[in-house]
This record gives structure tokens, C-alpha cells and sequence, in this order.
């Protein structure tokens, strides 16, 4: 039996002294680097995502803000227009003959079954206030249905003039059809009329 033995080099088949040596030379300057570069890169992205966190509630506030104010800006415009609308003309006459006629409506037998609308005699306007104010009261009587009534009524409060919904009376009668309502209506007409303010009494001005 014959033995052979590689020969001797004087080289081990391991690693090395120094290739250990460089090996951990590389990691600690791996974990060097980790600690100084890596580490303050990572910090620099968590403050960074929080300042675009932050940024982000910012804007999105502003926005809600931003809505806020144009809804509170149309809501102050209907406003102006409906002030706008309220400050009515004060006609130097009754011309009460146009209000009725602006609250008259057909009768067809549905929505309206009859109407009657009558003008009353010029009273004193308000107790304190300029004597020359008079009023002239409208009094509305008619069957009809509801929204016939409130259009009978929106048209006399968005007249040009000065009008004043005194009274406002819907009864049901059970003989009447599904709907139907007897309908009373009481404005009143303002008006100035200059030659009674010469006339009026200190104490309340004549009627």
C-alpha cells in the first residue's frame, strides 16, 4: 500500500491573518459609515417627512379655510341682495289698484277655486314715524291650494314697493276637495303723502 502526501508549501488553505484583519476593517468601516452617513440621512428623511406632514395639514386647513370664507362671502352676498331687495319704494300715492292686480290669479277650478280681493281706506302707517306715511290694507279671500296661496303672497312681498303682510289665514273645510283651503290674506300698501303732514295732529296725526 503505497501513501502519498501533497508537499509541503508552507501555505495554509484558510483565511489569513490579515485577511481577517482587512475583513473587520471593512465592516467597522461599514457601521462607521452607517453611524455618520446612513443614521443622520435617515434623521434628515424623518424630519423631512414630518415637516411635509405638517405642511400638508397647513395647506389642507388653508384650503378648508379658503372654503369657509368664499361660502361666508356668497352667504353675505344673498345677504346685500336680500337687504337690497328689502328697502322698497315708498310711492307718493296708494296705487293699491297695482298690488291687487299683482296678486290677482285665474281661476281654473284646480288650483284656484274663487278669489276676492278687496282694498280698505288709508290709515296712519305706524304710531311713530313720519305722519305722512299712510298704508292702504289689501285683503285677499280665496279657496285655493297651498302653493297657489304662497305664490299669491310671494308676489305681493317682492313688489318694488313698501308692502306689509298684516294677517295670514289657512282654514280646511271637509266639504272642500283633497288640498283645498280658504285662504285670508291681510298687507297693507305704504305710501307718503305730503299734504297730510301739514294737517296731522302732534299727538298722532289724523286718520
Amino acid at each position: 500500500m503505497i501513501e502519498r502526501t501533497a508537499p509541503a508549501t508552507g501555505y495554509t488553505t484558510g483565511p489569513t491573518r490579515f485577511a481577517r484583519w482587512s475583513f473587520g476593517v471593512v465592516v467597522c468601516m461599514t457601521i462607521v459609515m452607517a453611524w455618520f452617513v446612513v443614521l443622520p440621512l435617515w434623521d434628515a428623511g424623518s424630519v423631512a417627512e414630518t415637516e411635509a406632514t405638517r405642511l400638508a395639514r397647513r395647506i389642507a386647513a388653508r384650503e378648508r379655510l379658503e372654503g369657509e370664507l368664499a361660502v361666508r362671502n356668497d352667504a353675505c352676498a344673498i345677504l346685500e341682495r336680500e337687504r337690497g331687495s328689502t328697502l322698497r319704494r315708498i310711492p307718493q300715492d296708494p296705487s293699491q289698484a297695482q298690488l291687487m292686480r299683482a296678486m290677482s290669479e285665474p281661476v281654473n277650478g284646480v288650483d284656484l277655486i274663487s278669489q276676492t280681493i278687496a282694498a280698505g281706506k288709508s290709515v296712519l302707517a305706524a304710531r311713530e314715524g313720519p305722519k305722512s306715511w299712510r298704508a292702504v290694507p289689501v285683503t285677499v279671500a280665496m279657496k285655493s291650494t297651498f302653493e297657489t296661496c304662497m305664490r299669491v303672497l310671494r308676489r305681493a312681498e317682492q313688489s318694488d314697493r313698501l308692502v306689509r303682510t298684516l294677517e295670514l289665514d289657512l282654514r280646511r273645510n271637509d266639504g272642500d276637495a283633497l288640498g283645498v283651503l280658504d285662504v285670508s290674506i291681510v298687507v297693507d300698501a305704504v305710501w307718503n303723502d305730503p299734504a297730510l303732514e301739514k294737517l296731522a295732529e302732534p299727538n298722532g296725526g289724523s286718520r
